[in-house]
């Protein structure tokens, strides 16, 4: 039986917060014939966020591609008219929303602060989370693209209040990395 434990750790060097995802393999499990030592795999933290900042990416824009294909099928009926008008307006604030939110994960992605925090996505909102693993911690800003173009960048723990709204990923970011707790200040750059 495999178990997961996640560990929070400080890189004194560096002063780098961050945690790490150990898998172990529990004591009550025997090792087979081939192997007497017992199996045990650490993944490097800064891999990991890695490969999750990849499959973000990845994953959003596999969805960018179907908003893409069902634009084009919705031209074509807007072409015919034969869409009411608030569906119209739904539609092209749905697939902005998704494409600003590819924009914005790219844009954060590039960014040498965040890059290192682990990210997620919840309800079109792009968040940061020094935990590799559910339940995030909410002590970083958010944001999320309003369909029109802008973001709103949230307030950290509730995300229910709006620092500001923006015109663009890179302001949006900018604003995200000036709301950081304290303790993220000395991320190396």
């Amino acid at each position: 039986m495999e178990k997961y434990n996640r560990r929070e750790f400080i890189v004194y060097g560096s002063a780098t917060v961050c945690s790490l995802l150990l898998l172990s393999v529990s004591a009550s499990s025997k090792p087979s014939q081939a192997s007497t030592n017992p199996i045990s795999t650490k993944i490097s933290t800064n891999e990991y966020v890695e490969n999750k900042w990849q499959e973000l990416e990845q994953r959003w824009q596999e969805i960018l591609q179907k908003h893409e294909q069902r634009w084009q099928y919705t031209e074509q009926t807007w072409e015919n008219n034969q869409m009411p008008p608030i569906i119209r307006i739904r539609m092209v604030e749905s697939h902005r929303s998704v494409y600003d939110l590819v924009h914005l994960i790219q844009t954060a992605r590039k960014h040498s602060v965040l890059s290192q925090l682990y990210p997620y996505t919840s309800h079109y909102c792009l968040g940061f989370s020094r935990y590799t693993e559910p339940p995030f911690w909410y002590d970083c800003p958010a944001a999320v693209p309003t369909g029109k173009g802008q973001y709103e960048v949230l307030a950290p723990s509730n995300y229910q209040q709006i620092i500001a709204i923006v015109n663009d990923a890179p302001t949006a970011i900018s604003l995200i990395v000036e709301n950081l707790p304290r303790k993220y200040s000395n991320l190396p750059t």
